[in-house]
């Protein structure tokens, strides 16, 4: 049985983490990426769900409405409850 040398050694290792590095990025990248809007409602908008106003009909011309108070409730909801966890 031939003598692996420290060199070899070290090459062949270098060759599996290379190739596991680049199995385990093409898998993470071939998963579905979630975009905000599937994770959770987003504030200002009317929907119930939190739907968007692209999935209106011809939403282009319609005027687009917001309400601040929709995102100021939001945002002290998050601050009221990262303050509890501290």
């Amino acid at each position: 049985m031939p003598r692996i040398s420290m060199l070899q050694l070290i090459v062949y290792i270098a060759f599996a983490v290379f190739f596991t590095g680049i199995a385990l990025k093409i898998i993470k990248l071939s998963n579905r990426i979630h975009l905000r809007c599937d994770l959770y409602p987003i504030p200002h908008v009317p929907k119930a769900l939190g739907g968007g106003y692209y999935e209106e009909v011809s939403w282009w011309k319609k005027e687009r409405k917001r309400s601040i108070y929709g995102i100021i409730k939001a945002i002290l909801a998050i601050i009221t409850i990262n303050r509890k966890k501290m």
